[in-house]
């Protein structure tokens, strides 16, 4: 049986005009997957070294080379 869920949604995130852009959108995307109950203890956040999103916490993260990343519609779309 797979582990994969049966449908997804595709989260991707503005290339930012600076870091003051970059962390900005990353506030309002964390606030959003916050509402959404899907955070975890995992944010989206800005790597100033590779001028790339990330998406991760404390035990890793990955980097979003295209600025977006999969999420489980069926749990970020579940009722109450």
């Amino acid at each position: 049986m797979s582990m994969e869920p049966k449908d997804r949604v595709w989260i991707e995130l503005e290339q930012p005009r600076d870091y003051a852009h970059a962390q900005q959108v990353c506030m309002k995307a964390n606030r959003m997957m916050d509402r959404l109950g899907d955070a975890a203890g995992q944010i989206f956040f800005w790597d100033e070294d590779d001028e790339k999103y990330c998406w991760g916490g404390s035990m890793g993260h990955i980097t979003l080379a295209d600025r977006g990343h999969w999420f489980n519609l069926d749990y970020l779309g579940r009722e109450e």
